[in-house]
């Protein structure tokens, strides 16, 4: 008895979204795993859709149930756990579970099933119906598509849309009945892993230098061309270098230096392998200062602080605490002491910012306590760089998560605490397809993961305060400034006497005077 795969169409309307049966035909039961994607035929017209696996089960198979056609790319994009996130997002902000995917999975690891049309050569066919009696039964209006589509190699239905005036829907199903034309699929991937190339001397290079070190003086002596020269030295001196970096400092041109490390190759001199490189520009080399990283000593008020933190993670229940801190308190200094302890138990962190605060300044502070451990997602990101800090997190290379509200989605095997720092922002509130709030995501996969939800803000939202007051959250308050620095002094200036001695500006005369002042006295003023 075949297996049944319930599966979700990702491009279809909110009002047929639901997981529908297919059997897994006995070629393909060893590479459909649940959380993989894969092409299937949906609809009247068997139309080649791209669907999502979310079980596997053992149902009886009824005759009207169609097979999957074929797994698209290797192994499974979303874990058990994220195709229940998708289907809690699909459910709480009633969006498709194709646009939950698409929230919680970057698009260049979505591969797309593209259908297009070809027109069959006259001497290509197979159909009983002779070619022009095929042509005199889709009629005028068919001769006219069939001379349009035959101007490409391959046509969709869209593209004869803007070329004729007419819809030429019912006559491509014509022109498939009587066999002028074919339906062909093709997988589109958004993005691939990227790869670099790297250089290293050949193993006889390397054998015949241990035997005589004079021989490589010698084979640079046979080289003929300068940059074949300047490559062998330089791989020589650097042991493995990737080549486009060597080109770089050797000052040569990349299209010269491939065709130079071609020919190297073919001598035998050099070894050419290719690797994966991730497209990361958020790493310890390019942080924008290079000063070794000294943690901080927490004061009295910030260790109960955090020691009140560990303490909500170590109870390895679910819940939820509010860090409320004066401005400067180091809420921040307390937070990271938080991820060192959940990443002692080689557990997972999510910290959510607002857009406005993921500067490079904020990033170089974790990149130097946590160094490349570090994965950094938000808008800014190109396509790969977002694919390859995705990959990252995937496949455990990176624990700690820092990014705006979409890294709530991020695809840590284990969570054991999610930060939203500023959590009275509006910016952690979707306003596009799903419109979600991240806190109540980070709620969800708290409970999934048994971790700590922690909230830190200097002026809380009302609901988030109340929360904490009424013992929903843990509330935590830092009401000390670090280091004994006191607060500004705030004054509070009436305005009403302004308007009535003429004054319409918005700046008052105590203002201005403190203006004039400060630039007289050489400083600036916000």
């Amino acid at each position: 008895m075949p297996q049944i795969a319930k599966i979700y169409i990702l491009d279809i309307p909110y009002h047929v979204d639901i997981a529908y049966s297919y059997y897994i035909p006995q070629s393909l039961e060893d590479s459909i795993t649940v959380g993989g994607i894969v092409e299937v035929p949906f609809g009247k017209g068997n139309r080649k859709m791209t669907g999502i696996v979310v079980d596997i089960t053992d149902e009886e198979c009824g005759e009207k149930i169609k097979p999957v056609s074929s797994v698209i790319g290797e192994g499974p994009i979303l874990s058990g756990e994220l195709i229940g996130l998708c289907r809690f997002v699909k459910d709480y902000t009633l969006c498709t579970f194709g646009d939950a995917v698409r929230a919680v999975v970057p698009s260049a690891a979505l591969s797309k099933v593209i259908t297009y049309y070809r027109i069959i050569p006259e001497n290509e066919r197979t159909s009983v119906v002779g070619f022009k009696a095929a042509l005199d039964a889709v009629g005028e209006r068919g001769r006219i598509v069939y001379s349009a589509a035959s101007k490409k190699q391959k046509f969709t239905r869209q593209y004869l849309q803007t070329e004729l005036e007419f819809d030429c829907t019912g006559i491509i199903a014509q022109m498939l009945k009587y066999g002028l034309c074919e339906r062909c699929t093709e997988i589109k991937n958004s993005s691939s892993p990227k790869v670099r190339r790297m250089l290293s001397l050949s193993q006889k290079l390397q054998s015949e230098i241990g035997y005589e070190p004079s021989y490589f003086d010698e084979v640079l002596m046979r080289l003929r061309g300068s940059n074949q020269k300047k490559i062998l030295e330089g791989v020589k001196e650097a042991g493995r270098i990737a080549d486009f970096a060597l080109f770089d400092d050797l000052g040569i041109k990349h299209t010269a230096g491939k065709n130079a490390v071609d020919s190297l190759e073919n001598y035998g001199l050099v070894s050419v392998s290719e690797e994966e490189a991730y497209r990361n520009h958020f790493t310890l080399e390019n942080a924008e200062s290079d000063e070794p990283f000294c943690a901080p000593v927490l004061s009295e008020e910030q260790t109960a602080a955090r020691d009140k933190i560990v303490s909500l993670y170590e109870s390895h229940t679910p819940c939820a605490a509010l860090l409320h801190g004066v401005t400067g308190s180091g809420k921040t200094n307390v937070i990271m002491a938080s991820i060192d302890r959940v990443l002692e138990d080689g557990r997972g962190v999510i910290m959510l910012v607002p857009e406005i605060a993921l500067t490079p300044q904020t990033v170089g502070i974790f990149l130097k306590r946590y160094g490349d451990n570090i994965a950094v997602i938000h808008s800014g990101l190109s396509g790969g760089e977002r694919y390859d800090a995705w990959r990252r997190i995937k496949t455990g290379q990176a624990n700690v998560v820092i990014g705006t509200r979409s890294a709530i989605f991020a695809p840590l095997h284990d969570i054991g605490m999610i930060i939203i720092d500023e959590e009275h922002e509006y910016t952690y509130k979707s306003d596009t397809n799903p419109k979600y709030h991240a806190h109540d995501i980070a709620r969800y996969r708290c409970r999934d993961h048994n971790a700590v939800m922690l909230l830190s803000s200097a002026t809380p939202s009302v609901s988030s305060y109340y929360k904490a007051k009424t013992g929903s959250y843990t509330l935590i308050e830092l009401k000390e400034r670090y280091g004994n620095a006191t607060l500004p002094t705030v004054q509070i200036y009436d305005m009403r006497g302004e308007t009535q001695r003429g004054n319409l500006s918005p700046i008052g005369s105590l203002l201005a005077d403190r203006l004039h002042s400060d630039s007289e006295s050489g400083n600036q003023s916000i």
